[in-house]
This record gives structure tokens, C-alpha cells and sequence, in this order.
């Protein structure tokens, strides 16, 4: 009988593990586990000067303004195949937090009757009462496994997400930058940029073309 209470208090407290923490995982990819260097090198045959500012002279003024900065977490936001890939992720996760917990109130509504029937004494016999706590112990395993396979789907299609969103943008940088840029950093919680001037923000710019592309191919 103990068994059969820790076993529902256990699986009340289960729950599908998935954080849509979107945000901090296109910053692992951006800056390559600290390497805020992902998005440089997309330039016109200059990625081989320097660039990071030594002294206050001309020449690093001028390298200065060839570098620009994108807000990573405006970017997400405000980026419309992001937010249609985010809307169909938390979709999914409510359709198997759905599955978990029909399958959480059979479970729950075959133990209450198992309990009073315990009450009772109504069992035919001791063999009965025992197949019965069996079948619960079954269901709860169940229950265990479901939610580790559908904790494991949804992160799988979290990280295809991710990495779709990274290829989005990256393959359009080259378009954007145009030779602009020597070097482009992604700017949000977790990287190396602490500081950026707003004239180097172009954030906007980059939503805008992205949008216009994604528009562009739903109309194809």
C-alpha cells in the first residue's frame, strides 16, 4: 500500500522537461560555446585585418565602423519563421503534455478505486488485490517512459528548430552585408559583446531583410 501512494505522489509531480529556451541555445550556435566570431569572416576579402581596437588612432576608427552588431533576442522575436517555428513547438508540447496527463488521470482514477476497494475489503482475494497494485505499477512505468520519449521528442525538434533558424540566417548574410562589414556579432545574454554603440545595431535591418525573404517564399 505504501507503494502504491509513493508511486501517485511521484507521478503527480511529473511533467514534460522542456524549456523553450530558444533564445539561449541560437546563442550557443551564434557564438560557438564563447566564440562570438561566428558571424565575421562575411565580408569581401577583408576578413583577414584586425579588428579588435588597440588604440584610438584613424586607422582603428575606420576598422570600428566596419563592424556591426545584431540583437539576438529583437532578432527572434521579431523574425516571422521564428516565431512561426516557436508557435508550432509550443503546439506540440501542449498536445503531449495533453497525452501525459490523460494517461496521469486514468492512472489517478484507477488508484482511488484500488483504494476503496482496499477500504472496504471488497477485493475477491489476496491474489486479486495484488494483480490489481501490479496493473498500477504497470501504469505508472508507463507513465515514466511516456514522459521520457515525449521530453525527448520535443527536444530533438527544439534543436532541428534552432539550427533551421541559425541556417536561416547565416545563409543570408553574405545578401546583407553586402561587403559592408568585416566583422558581424550577435549580441545577447551569454556572449562576449558588452558594449556596443547604437549606430553599430543593425538588427533592424537584418529583421526587415528576413521577413521580406520569408513573405517571399510563402507567396512562391
Amino acid at each position: 500500500m505504501k507503494n502504491i501512494r509513493k508511486l501517485l505522489n511521484t507521478l503527480i509531480s511529473i511533467n514534460i522537461i522542456l524549456g523553450l529556451a530558444v533564445i539561449a541555445l541560437f546563442v550557443l550556435l551564434f557564438t560557438g560555446l564563447g566564440d562570438s566570431a561566428n558571424l565575421s569572416n562575411i565580408s569581401s576579402g577583408d576578413s583577414n585585418k584586425g579588428s579588435r581596437v588597440k588604440s584610438h588612432s584613424p586607422e582603428d576608427s575606420v576598422i570600428s565602423e566596419r563592424i556591426a552588431v545584431i540583437k539576438l533576442d529583437t532578432l527572434l522575436a521579431e523574425y516571422k519563421l521564428a516565431q512561426v517555428m516557436n508557435e508550432n513547438l509550443i503546439k506540440r508540447q501542449k498536445q503531449a503534455e495533453a497525452n501525459l496527463q490523460q494517461k496521469m488521470s486514468r492512472f489517478e482514477k484507477d488508484y482511488k478505486n484500488f483504494q476503496e476497494k482496499m477500504r472496504l475489503g471488497s477485493f475477491l482475494s489476496e491474489a486479486s488485490m495484488q494483480a490489481q497494485q501490479q496493473e498500477l505499477m504497470k501504469q505508472q512505468q508507463e507513465i515514466q517512459e511516456l514522459n521520457q520519449t515525449l521530453s525527448m521528442e520535443l527536444a530533438e525538434e527544439q534543436e532541428r528548430m534552432t539550427q533551421g533558424l541559425y541556417d536561416s540566417v547565416l545563409n543570408h548574410m553574405p545578401e546583407i552585408n553586402d561587403g559592408r562589414f568585416v566583422l558581424i556579432l550577435g549580441d545577447a545574454v551569454g556572449t562576449n559583446v558588452l558594449y556596443s554603440n547604437d549606430a553599430m545595431d543593425i538588427t533592424n535591418e537584418v529583421v526587415n531583410f528576413l521577413n521580406k525573404k520569408y513573405e517571399g517564399r510563402k507567396e512562391e
